[in-house]
């Protein structure tokens, strides 16, 4: 089974570039999927989205080339697993300090012998378009196991993190970084991009894919020039937001 384009990138250092999902819409999904973004971020961390709007939301990117990934709530083996059978393509754990939380994420999400991981039919190949025995016997090597580097613990084994076997990307989490420099709501600041230049240096050294926050091609160009190849481009609703406040800018003022 050779199915996760998303993978394959990942492994080659192409660059991709993506959406985190906050809407409980598959239409904003199906819509964002048809356009040039490689992948969605469902984000069960934060919001309202859970496990059973999850799967309408893995769903409705059926027959496009965009990869659904889940960003799960925490580093649960239950979460990974439920995630997983729904049909998603990837993981994002959040607040991985250690080598420790990367092994035991990288187990929950492999099938015994590697790992702990529950045997199911579940939904997953109904958007993987595989048999449940292939899914079965192929989804260990295709599936993306991204882990999330976001406070000054996790800076500290950085390198340690890097190591551990089974990860495919480190992403780095700019708010929870400047929250823990005490800069909260300041993801720019130069403390921040301090800490950043650590794991990137280390991801480099190591040679594991990074990736990180970047809203605009200039700041998806520099930082790809730095070493990063994954970019969370913002969220659906900032989009809106942003699109709107566009449209709107120099409209002269209705009576």
């Amino acid at each position: 089974m050779d199915v996760n384009p998303l993978k394959q990138a990942i492994r080659n250092g192409t660059t991709t570039i993506g959406v985190s999902i906050t809407i409980n819409s598959s239409r904003v999904v199906a819509v964002l999927s048809h356009t040039k973004f490689d992948w969605v971020w469902i984000d069960l961390e934060h919001g309202l989205l859970n496990l059973e709007t999850a799967y309408e939301l893995v769903q409705a990117t059926t027959g496009t080339n965009c990869v659904p990934i889940i960003r799960i709530p925490g580093n649960e083996d239950w979460l990974i697993k439920q995630s997983l059978d729904l049909g998603a393509f990837g993981i994002v754990v959040p607040m991985v300090r250690g080598a420790e939380d990367v092994a035991r994420a990288v187990s929950a999400s492999n099938y015994p012998p590697r790992g702990i991981r529950g045997v199911s039919s579940g939904y997953a190949m109904y958007r993987w378009g595989v048999n449940a025995s292939e899914y079965w016997k192929g989804c260990d090597e295709e599936l993306v196991r991204i882990v999330q580097v976001e406070d000054l613990q996790a800076v500290e084994h950085i390198d340690a993190i890097m190591m551990a076997p089974g990860i495919d990307l480190v992403f780095i989490g700019t708010s929870d970084l400047a929250a823990a420099l005490g800069c909260i709501g300041e993801p720019n600041h130069s403390k921040v991009e301090g800490q950043i230049q650590k794991v990137l240096k280390s991801g480099l050294r190591h040679k594991v894919r990074l990736g990180i926050v970047a809203t605009n091609a200039q700041e998806i160009n520099r930082r790809a020039d730095q070493g990063f190849s994954f970019f969370l481009a913002g969220s659906d609703a900032a989009m809106m937001m942003r699109g709107t406040t566009q449209t709107l800018e120099g409209v002269s003022p209705r009576m």
